[in-house]
């Protein structure tokens, strides 16, 4: 709300008092001897189907209330007053008020109280549910009876004699509260126990005397039992309903805190605060389908509120909701870019991979690599994501600009040792491994993949019968177990060896060459070393390896001195 006075008014008045100077002391003298001000009062326009009822409903209502009341006893606000207030602050006077805009325009005519409430038209005429407010706190609340009455001015009537009843503990009500803040809590308790004697249906007075016990540490019990005694006259108090859900809380009661605490939002889903409240509570205690329809509610009821938006981008990923999620994430940096931290677009990276939107996922981890340039985790993530979509090219030169970027960046070897070999560039994978190994970047990984392109290259040997292939194998199975020793690495030493040892036999045989003669008892040999130790990987397979070695080696060694090979 606008302040009504502007500072202009504001300089003016207090230029007057300086020119004044002392003659203003009697008259401030005078003015603190004067009987305390009567109370103001406000009606605010009520809520109606037309909004024209409300309207009219609330102006009866204030009519008969300053009829009832001298001014000395209860000043009730004048509409004039209220308009002028709504007006300025850009409000229509005729439009009924969200809570917070109720208890600003409160504050603004410095209402001590104000009534709010919903008219319906009846088959006979009206009804009125009305609540008054208290205006230094628009948590206290008390609700009033309904009336009815077959003209707005018979509504009126009624309510009138019932305000007079409910008012009757405004008085200790104050003193209460007065109490209470001077820390005076056996007094305050006493006040308000005073007020509930002068209108037992008072929740206003409870609400006070609740506060009081709080301060003044009286037994939790004792305290739930006041809360249900203003839940039982009225069942959206927000002090009876917090108090209540910390009760059960407390106690471990997990299905009535979170009924407690649906009840609480469902009375204020203007409340972002509050909702915030509710909804990550509801998520720590893994009840996301009771937060989910509440956090859409309050989104709806406070739209752009960031709190809000923030804790729903929050539930929707621990519900796995990506879509939701999506759309409010999308929403929230366009409000506040400062929310777009790391954690931001790791979590809409993984949504739009869970939604099936590699591209976006993409997207995300580019924007990550632009925002923290200092970190080339987005990079290595964003050529994970390009690899997967196919685009080798683009993921190496992704992975290259992380490590001109980091040479110590770690994981980078590792995929660009992937990307080669994914295009049958074997030798500049295993260099990129070496490279890693070299700059002791994930060893362990590095050699468990050098023993992948060893055994890509043993099959490829099997396809094309070429020594070369499993020699190959035999070097990098060799390189990898020296690095990281693995018996799964000398079963391939083994199994490569094997297969070249019986190649050249064959061979030898029929060209009668002592090369290859002796190049098959070298690796009949190799295999004899090295399967031993490979029985931890696969004993069947390392003992026909060995079967196969005792079978054939003699033939080789027979061969070579056939041939009278030096």
């Amino acid at each position: 709300m606008k302040a009504l006075l502007s500072a202009e008014r504001t300089s003016r008045a207090a230029c007057a008092l300086a020119v004044l100077g002392v003659a203003v002391l009697p008259l401030v003298a005078r003015a603190q001897r004067r009987a305390p001000q009567p109370p103001r009062f406000m009606i605010t326009p009520f809520r109606a189907p037309e909004k024209a009822l409300g309207c009219l409903a609330a102006d009866a209502v204030r009519e008969r209330l300053a009829d009832d009341n001298p001014q000395r006893i209860l000043f009730i606000i004048p509409k004039d007053d209220i308009n002028r207030t709504l007006e300025a602050s850009g409000f229509p006077p005729c439009d009924p008020l969200p809570a917070t805009e109720a208890k600003s325009l409160a504050s603004v005519v410095r209402a001590d109280e104000y009534l709010d409430g919903v008219v319906t038209k009846t088959p006979t005429g009206f009804k009125l549910e009305a609540r008054l407010f208290l205006g230094r706190d628009n948590s206290y609340s008390q609700p009033m009876p309904a009336v009815e009455g077959a003209r707005l001015g018979d509504v009126a009537a009624r309510l009138s004699r019932q305000l007079d009843d409910v008012r009757k503990q405004i008085e200790d009500e104050k003193s209460c509260y007065t109490n209470t803040r001077l820390r005076n809590e056996k007094e305050a308790i006493k006040n308000a126990r005073d007020a509930i004697r002068q209108y037992p249906r008072a929740t206003l007075a409870r609400v006070c005397l609740l506060q009081a016990m709080d301060q003044s540490k009286a037994n939790k019990d004792s305290m739930f039992a006041v809360a249900q005694e203003i839940l039982i006259l009225d069942s959206i108090s927000r002090p009876a309903l917090t108090l209540t859900s910390s009760y059960y809380k407390e106690r471990g009661d997990s299905t009535r805190y979170v009924e407690t605490l649906t009840r609480l939002f469902a009375n204020d889903p203007t409340n972002p605060r509050l909702a915030d409240r509710v909804v990550t509570d509801l998520v720590l205690y893994k009840r996301m389908p009771t937060a989910i329809p509440i956090i859409k509610r309050a989104l709806a009821e406070n739209p752009g509120e960031t709190q809000l938006l923030a804790t729903a981008f929050k539930l929707y990923y621990a519900a796995s909701e990506y879509k939701e999620m999506i759309g409010v994430g999308e929403e929230i940096v366009r409000i506040d870019t400062a929310f777009a931290d790391s954690s931001y677009f790791f979590r809409m990276a993984f949504a739009y991979a869970a939604d099936s939107q590699p591209a976006r996922q993409a997207e995300m981890f580019a924007r990550g690599a632009q925002k923290f340039p200092a970190s080339t985790s987005w990079l290595l993530l964003l050529a994970q994501v390009q690899r997967a979509q196919g685009q080798n090219q683009q993921a190496m030169e992704t992975l290259k600009k992380a490590l001109v970027a980091d040479p110590k960046t770690k994981g980078v070897y590792l995929q660009l040792a992937r990307s080669y070999q994914e295009q049958k560039q074997p030798d500049s994978a295993l260099m990129m491994v070496r490279h890693g190994i070299e700059a002791k970047d994930s060893v362990p990984l590095l050699s468990q993949y050098a023993l992948s392109i060893a055994n890509a290259r043993y099959r490829e040997g099997n396809a094309s019968k070429n020594r070369d292939d499993w020699s190959a194998s035999i070097k990098i199975a060799q390189y990898a177990d020296s690095v990281t020793p693995d018996p799964r690495a000398k079963l391939l030493i083994g199994a490569s060896a094997l297969s070249i040892a019986i190649s050249a036999l064959q061979e030898a045989s029929t060209a009668r060459s002592c090369d290859l003669a002796r190049l098959s008892v070298d690796n009949f040999t190799l295999v004899n070393v090295v399967v031993p130790g490979a029985g931890a990987a696969n004993r069947e397979q390392a003992g026909q390896l060995m079967q196969n070695a005792m079978q054939y080696g003699p033939m080789a060694d027979n061969l070579v001195k056939q041939l009278k090979c030096k």
